[in-house]
């Protein structure tokens, strides 16, 4: 990765004592990424503090364990030398809590020394960086956006395709806006986004809530989610039923607040009407959009929906309806939208084939097959989505009260 402002090689500062580590380290970069790194390698960190000092202008890729320094007194003090520099920190496999608490305090990642491969290595340097920069460009345009908008989605009930829409949606917004953007499965049991985009996540919701959200550094969150190739951010739900859990709403609320914070639209890919984590999102979204399908079953579910979530103050924005199979002897999407008294955002018409091709190679249906009929439809609904929270934000006008009131 050259750097995108002079063209020239993004420079690598790494710190490991072991000479055979470094050497492997030097050429799986060298090998994966050719002249994109000028790598300089230091074996202590007295030697690489001074090396970081004289020029900020790099990564460091730094050993915990070092003869003049180890555990997380190596990272303490090196982020205290370099605090405007990313660090990528390099741990043993025992050491794993060790990577996470440097990220709590402000590492961009870490890797474990006995797992890594050359994609491994290459990414978490390029990513650091590119998410270093990202944040200083959010830093920048804070003065302009104090707050970005929250939508959520949920399904009138389950199955409906609320994921694919709100995945489709979080990727067209990116396209089109350039801004940051993340789609966030907020459940404690496992969804389909990682299904959808052909990824198996090491760090997901679980891990983020095992620190306060509230106070968890940008590079806990950075580690936690994940760069989606399309533009746009992923927390994933628990993958593993060991990691599954019933997080506490208030987590939850200071989870969105966060987010919100960082970000200029999150997607909420809600778990389903009557859930206390959909209950517990209502309250920070600036749009509830209701995914529903149009058959007997579908409109029945829906009207529960819309009565449910009146019944919390918060009224749906609009409705999406999902065409999963070529439907007859049915209302039409305008009656349906009228008998709930809803906006229509669009009908997304069936589509297996295209679904399962994207599926396939991990991207959004809408990116993957542009010029498709489904593909329109979801961006006319994003352009919809988007101007429904194009005003002020009304997220947070809720009280504690009438927002968990039933």
């Amino acid at each position: 990765m050259h750097s995108r402002m002079t063209g020239e090689p993004l420079r690598v500062l790494l710190v490991e004592d072991n000479p055979g580590d470094a050497r492997l380290l030097q050429e799986t970069l060298g090998e994966e990424a050719g002249d994109a790194f000028e790598i300089e390698w230091r074996q202590t960190l007295e030697e690489a503090v001074e090396c970081a000092r004289s020029d900020p202008r790099r990564v460091i890729v730094l050993d915990l364990n070092l003869p003049d320094s180890e555990g997380f007194q190596t990272f303490s003090r090196m982020k205290a030398a370099a605090p405007q520099t990313p660090i990528v920190v390099l741990t043993g496999l025992e050491d794993e809590q060790l990577g996470l608490r440097a990220i709590q305090h402000g590492a961009q990642d870490y890797l474990v020394k006995s797992d890594l491969t050359a994609g491994q290595v290459v990414r978490a340097v390029r990513y650091a960086v590119e998410r270093h920069r990202s944040r200083l460009r959010e830093r920048e345009r804070a003065h302009e956006v104090n707050r970005g908008k929250v939508i959520g989605l949920v399904g009138a009930k389950g199955g409906v395709g609320t994921s694919t829409v709100a995945l489709n949606v979080a990727a067209l917004l990116a396209r089109t806006t350039g801004r940051s953007i993340a789609a966030v499965e907020l459940t404690g049991r496992r969804g389909s986004f990682s299904a959808m985009l052909g990824e198996s996540p090491t760090h997901t919701l679980a891990t983020l809530l095992r620190f306060d959200p509230a106070t968890a550094t940008e590079e806990m969150f950075d580690k936690c989610l994940y760069r989606a190739p399309y533009g746009f951010d992923v927390l994933f739900s628990p993958q593993q039923p060991s990691e599954f859990l019933d997080p506490g709403a208030d987590d939850l609320r200071d989870l969105i607040d966060r987010l919100a914070q960082r970000c200029a639209y999150t997607l909420l890919d809600l778990p389903g009407i009557g859930l206390h984590e959909t209950e517990a999102a209502l309250g920070g979204c600036d749009a509830l959009v209701l995914v529903g399908e149009r058959d007997r079953a579908g409109v029945a579910a829906a009207h529960a929906a819309v009565g449910w979530l009146r019944n919390h103050q918060v009224p749906p924005a609009g409705l999406v309806l999902v065409n999963r199979v070529l439907l007859t002897d049915v209302s039409s999407p305008r009656a349906v939208a009228s008998e709930l008294r809803c906006d229509l955002f669009g009908v997304v018409p069936p589509a297996p084939d295209l679904a399962a091709g994207a599926q396939r190679v991990g991207a959004p249906l809408a990116l993957h097959r542009p010029l498709s009929a489904p593909a329109r439809m979801l961006t006319t609904i994003a352009e919809r989505i988007a101007r429904a929270v194009s005003g002020p934000s009304r997220a947070r006008l809720l009280t504690p009260e009438k927002a968990h009131r039933a």
